[in-house]
């Protein structure tokens, strides 16, 4: 199972370092820095809007497509009202940013919700049963088409009108691969009714994805408006070309380790070795991957930012390298930081992963614009490393009492099995004994 997905993730990574090879070739910082713009309402509109429902589900056992036609009815009528807030913002965000082109970037974007909001919810059912041959198969394939048209669409229009569409298309072959990949065909429904403890489940999730997309925004947003739309687009690129590994990493752990430990669940000692064995090996990975990173900095900002990029932001160019080796440090702490947060969700604290976020997020907001002000692009970068920084020591500091309430719930089953006498115990207090102690974890979550 997770050599399918690593195999898809490694495949999948090469591909868009390829794709990002060429683009940065192609166009210039300016056109980045409005792509980045229009991503940046896209995901703000989208995250806004976000349900938790398939994260919800796929904690369930049992039969659970009772549940997708409504989860897909809902993903369908959700999509076409992002499209319709999208489209209603573009205007006002074009003028704000003093760039006509950004009005039908973000008209165009508004496409993707409403594809995305068609995938099949049978991806959930494929997800829950750790069927990651299909999954990987059907991305796969929609990443190799989409790049190959990604780099002609960029050779012929030569304008970031090429990004745009290729997400587009991205959008139209994933969603077309959840439909080969699985025989379930949803059918339109407005009976919700059976959502509504997932919606309440997702109430927490959500609003800690408003704020995390708030962290991995305002940084946009505030170069833009105060240094420019071309030396956005060098910010933007260097931390996607420094997000890579952590990107592939966490889609890699949220594939295989979410499901595999709620499949565990009901057995606290198994349970708890498990996460202690993940803990150790994300920071392993996150840290030892950074290492890599900031030694070969210098190589690789040469090789894929390159210096015809860099003579479109002349002004910013000697601050590239050491920008890009700030933002691997605060990356390093971001991807950890959402690796340590996946257990969070899984033992009901999505509180937890929300308190940090916003305490991030505060950090962030006061450092960014002193930041931006005084030390231009390595300002900004010094602002995020110092965000992330807050956001890890609050994760650590949380991971470990969740470790240790792990700890007590294993040591109370265990005096529990071991100090009743057996003739001396009801029935009823011989199934509270067996199955009470192993649901301790999740009680002592939604007692706090």
């Amino acid at each position: 199972m997770s050599g399918w997905v690593a195999a898809r993730l490694v495949f999948v990574a090469v591909l868009q370092v390829v794709y990002f090879a060429a683009l940065i070739r192609i166009l210039p910082a300016s056109d980045f820095g409005e792509v980045a713009i229009a991503m940046v309402v896209l995901m703000a509109v989208d995250v806004l809007s976000q349900t938790g429902v398939d994260l919800a589900i796929l904690r369930q056992r049992g039969d659970i497509l009772q549940y997708l036609d409504a989860a897909w009815s809902l993903s369908v009528v959700r999509g076409l009202a992002l499209a319709v807030i999208v489209l209603a913002i573009a205007g006002g965000v074009s003028l704000f940013y003093d760039s006509s082109r950004v009005a039908g970037l973000i008209a165009a974007a508004a496409l993707v919700p409403v594809i995305d909001g068609l995938q099949s919810k049978s991806v959930v059912l494929l997800g829950r049963d750790l069927r990651q041959r299909e999954l990987s198969i059907a991305e796969t394939s929609a990443t190799v088409v989409s790049m190959l048209s990604g780099i002609w669409l960029a050779l012929w229009l030569e304008s970031p009108w090429a990004v745009v569409w290729n997400m587009v298309l991205f959008s139209a072959f994933r969603t077309l691969g959840t439909f080969v990949v699985h025989p379930h065909r949803p059918g339109f429904t407005l009976q919700w009714g059976c959502l509504r403890p997932f919606l309440r489940y997702g109430v927490f999730f959500n609003l800690s994805g408003v704020v995390q997309q708030a962290l991995v925004s305002i940084d946009r947003l505030f170069i833009a408006r105060l240094l420019g739309l071309a030396p956005l687009g060098l910010y933007d690129r260097c931390f996607t070309l420094s997000s890579y590994l952590v990107n592939q990493a966490h889609r890699f752990l949220s594939a295989t380790v979410y499901p595999g430990l709620a499949a565990v669940q009901e057995d606290p000692a198994r349970l708890r070795r498990l996460t202690r064995f993940y803990v150790t090996a994300a920071a392993a990975l996150y840290g030892g991957g950074s290492v890599i990173l900031f030694l070969g900095s210098e190589v690789i900002v040469h090789r894929f930012i390159g210096e015809v990029f860099l003579a479109s932001v002349p002004e910013y160019r000697d601050s590239a390298l050491w920008m890009f080796r700030a933002l691997i440090i605060s990356v390093a702490f971001r991807g950890s930081m959402l690796a340590f947060q996946i257990l969070f969700d899984l033992h009901n604290r999505v509180h937890l992963r929300f308190v940090t976020s916003l305490v991030q997020l505060a950090v962030l907001g006061v450092a960014l614009p002193i930041g931006c002000i005084h030390g231009g692009l390595r300002g900004a970068a010094v602002a995020v490393a110092l965000s992330a920084a807050c956001g890890q020591f609050l994760t650590i500091v949380f991971l470990s009492r969740l470790l240790n309430e792990l700890h007590r719930a294993e040591r109370s089953k265990n005096s529990a099995g071991s100090t009743l006498p057996e003739d001396d115990v009801s029935a009823d207090d011989n199934e509270a004994a067996s199955v009470g102690a192993s649901g301790l974890a999740r009680a002592l979550g939604t007692s706090r």
